[in-house]
């Protein structure tokens, strides 16, 4: 069942400045997979209402080798399995994407805190 998927102008603006294919792939995961988060696992978890699942659909998850990986010419190296949707349910049915984060995002800000303390 597909999901209804609301986008936080942040949101909007993370999508507007990742590459047209990667854009796709994520809102494409985002209507075929959000759902509440209830136990955490490498691709997803969630905190209070916060929730956040890697970027790939199901079937994408399934394939260990596969052509949607490859699918443009211009690579530039970032794919979907590359971003996290944070977001929160409104509804049963309906979730509102808050943020789209890379993991090379979560890895500097890790490192910075860590090297912090």
């Amino acid at each position: 069942m597909m999901a209804k998927v609301l986008w936080s102008d942040r949101a909007e603006a993370d999508l507007k400045s990742i590459r047209p294919l990667v854009m796709h792939a994520l809102v494409r995961a985002a209507e075929e997979t959000l759902h509440c988060v209830e136990v955490c696992t490498a691709d997803e978890g969630a905190v209070g209402e916060i929730m956040w699942r890697r970027g790939i659909t199901h079937e994408q998850e399934n394939q260990m080798e596969s052509e949607w990986l490859l699918e443009d010419d211009e690579d530039d190296g970032s794919q979907a399995w590359d971003y996290f949707l944070i977001y929160r349910a409104v509804d049963r049915d309906l979730f509102e994407v808050l943020r789209i984060v890379s993991t090379r995002e979560i890895a500097s800000r890790w490192a910075h805190e860590y090297k912090a303390t």
